[in-house]
């Protein structure tokens, strides 16, 4: 019985020290192993400085820009997203956006970027959208005044005119 107790320590000392040594060499290729980054890391400093062009040329300049990157969708997007384009070209970008498989983790730093400029599109077409619902009531309510005031014009017409017959009378 003495001499199973240290066999079974030993057993059971090689069984943890092998489970460890597994689970480190698993560790170790998880960590060496690249996703499936759509983008190249490299393309986010172009993403970024051809948006920053963009942004300051004029009309004519980013309407050409547009048409040099209209194969290349992930560059498109960036730019169609821009905060200096209209509705549309939010909501084209959105579309594209939806094609795309981005991986939007830390490893894939240009796919993060495009992952988060699409957040940022779909919520300036949100705040776009409430504006709008703003707006219509806002207009509304200036019609609503508007009528309120002519009603309030006529009645103060009414009592002047009681008033005057009253005069009169």
């Amino acid at each position: 019985m003495t001499r199973l107790i240290p066999t079974s320590l030993l057993v059971c000392t090689l069984l943890i020290s092998s489970g460890c040594q597994t689970l480190e060499s698993l560790t170790a290729l998880d960590s060496h192993q690249q996703p499936n980054c759509l983008l190249p890391a490299s393309l986010l400093k172009d993403l970024v400085e051809e948006e920053q062009r963009f942004l300051t040329s004029d009309n004519t300049l980013r309407k050409q820009m547009l048409q040099d990157v209209k194969d290349k969708p992930a560059r498109l997007v960036n730019l169609l997203s821009s905060i200096t384009t209209d509705r549309s070209a939010k909501e084209q970008a959105l579309s594209i956006y939806a094609q795309l498989p981005l991986l939007p983790n830390q490893s894939c730093s240009s796919d993060r970027y495009l992952y988060l400029r699409f957040r940022q599109a779909q919520a300036n077409l949100q705040m776009l959208d409430e504006l709008a619902a703003l707006n219509r009531q806002l207009n509304a309510a200036n019609t609503t005044i508007s009528e309120q005031q002519q009603q309030i014009d006529a009645l103060t017409q009414l009592e002047q005119a009681i008033t005057r017959q009253r005069e009169e009378h």
